[in-house]
């Protein structure tokens, strides 16, 4: 596969961003002041803990709530049974044990039933995902956990421009958290933070060292040039780089936030919302030509939410798709966290099933919804799908 390739998803990084970065690196500092307002401006009434990545900020909210209810003598934590395989290593780097939920794949919300067997199973923590910038009510689960008395934690990792009732994405619950790699809508070249409600006291130290940084910074401007269409059919063509590949990655140890992540934030954040009403004016457009796409077009729920719209989800067959990766259509998660093995080892119960999310790893694509996409995309995508 060479030429003109859509990326799946762009993390687009301003060149004024880049600069700030590179003089940080070179002064060796950065601005604190402008990354603590930033930080509150998008995140209002948040207390937020930086870290060098969404995973690692999830580990750390799994482990500020071991236990929950304290009814099991290991801390079990229930996720979706269909996610990216990272929330898996953040439960297994707090050292917790896992129940999965099933989740309905016409709307990518959480089966209740499912979810009600995890906090019957002694989950303390329960996970919501904001799929693709698409926001997940915390509201649905709420009363349920409460009545449990386990703690709902946002992965806002996807929701970059997803708010509810006027509430970004991160900050519909007590405990957040978010990503700013460079496939998650803000990137900040790497990193993540918690957000709570509770105080956070201490701070994420800042990752030392030039050598370290400078190649935080050049990964950063690679990202930035890999988001390049014909770039990115180049590398697409290369078997070994793996692009889009999406494997179970073992813990690590959190060494802070990189000194590039904490110059590149305000802007980036600054930038966030312009770039998600771009992202949503392109799901519209694949709304509209897909309206005919029998039971393929993921639903909407919820009047009062706002989509960040990431990418734009369809469930179609892996045959469907087979010629429309040029245009950035791919499967996303290919696997339930099922059947990654180090995840396995760690469920509470192995022999559950989850149909629903066994239906979207089999046949949930995405299709590309940043600037790079045109008009012929669309149409071409549009003819291939509805073909009989």
């Amino acid at each position: 596969m060479t030429g003109r390739v859509l990326p799946p998803v762009l993390g687009p990084v301003s060149a004024s961003a880049l600069w700030d970065a590179a003089v940080a690196l070179l002064k060796g500092t950065v601005d604190a002041a402008a990354l603590d307002d930033a930080l509150a401006r998008a995140f209002p009434g948040r207390s937020v803990l930086l870290t060098d990545s969404g995973t690692n900020a999830l580990a750390q909210t799994f482990r500020r709530n071991a236990g929950g209810t304290g009814r099991t003598p290991v801390p079990i934590v229930a996720l979706p049974a269909w996610c990216c395989p990272d929330i898996g290593t953040a439960a297994i780097a707090a050292a917790h044990r896992v129940v999965l939920y099933d989740l309905d794949p016409q709307t990518l919300l959480p089966d209740l039933e499912s979810v009600e067997r995890c906090l019957r199973a002694g989950a303390g923590a329960l996970v919501l995902t904001h799929f693709f910038g698409r926001i997940t009510d915390p509201a649905l689960v709420a009363s349920m956990a409460a009545q449990y008395g386990a703690v709902v934690i946002e992965d806002a990792a996807q929701g970059a421009g997803g708010a509810l009732a006027g509430q970004p994405a991160g900050t519909l619950t007590n405990w957040g958290v978010l990503s700013f790699g460079r496939g998650k809508g803000r990137n900040a070249g790497g990193g993540g933070a918690l957000l709570s409600t509770d105080p956070l006291t201490e701070t994420g130290q800042i990752a030392e060292g030039r050598v370290h940084n400078a190649k935080a910074l050049a990964a950063t401007v690679a990202t930035v040039l890999l988001g390049r269409p014909h770039i990115y059919g180049l590398l697409a063509s290369l078997p070994f780089l793996r692009l889009g590949d999406t494997a179970y990655k073992a813990p690590s140890a959190d060494h802070g936030p990189s000194m590039v992540t904490c110059a590149l934030l305000p802007s980036v954040l600054a930038a966030s919302e312009e770039a998600a009403t771009r992202r949503r004016q392109i799901a519209s457009r694949w709304r509209e030509a897909l309206l005919d796409l029998n039971g393929g077009l993921v639903r909407t729920v919820g009047a009062d939410s706002v989509d960040g719209a990431l990418r734009f989800p369809v469930l179609i067959s892996s045959a469907a798709a087979a010629d429309l990766r040029p245009h950035g259509v791919v499967r996303s998660y290919p696997r339930t966290l099922s059947n990654y093995p180090e995840i396995a080892m760690a469920m509470v119960h192995s022999k559950d099933t989850f149909p629903g999310a066994e239906l979207l790893a089999a046949r949930l694509h995405t299709l590309p919804t940043h600037r790079f996409v045109r008009p012929d995309d669309l149409e071409r995508v549009r003819r291939r799908l509805q073909r009989p």
